[in-house]
């Protein structure tokens, strides 16, 4: 799927539901849209869409991806 400008323009989940949007220009980077927090995922949160712009959530992404590849973990 391509990113709209601004995450927050994504269409926003059902409730019981979690909505993922996979972005085409970077494999492996995505946005988790939630009504409520969940607990146990692995997944790293890369600021307030109303603050981070898409290409620094890509940037920031494309980063902890290469960390990720080296065996690293982001949330340690």
């Amino acid at each position: 799927m391509k990113f709209h400008q601004s995450v927050a323009a994504l269409p926003s989940p059902d409730r019981e539901k979690d909505a993922f949007y996979w972005d085409d220009a970077l494999p492996g980077f995505g946005v988790r849209l939630h009504r409520e927090p969940h607990g146990g995922t692995r997944r790293v949160a890369l600021g307030d869409p109303a603050v981070v712009s898409l290409d620094e959530a890509r940037d920031t992404a494309r980063n902890l991806l290469a960390r990720v590849r080296l065996g690293g973990d982001p949330q340690a």
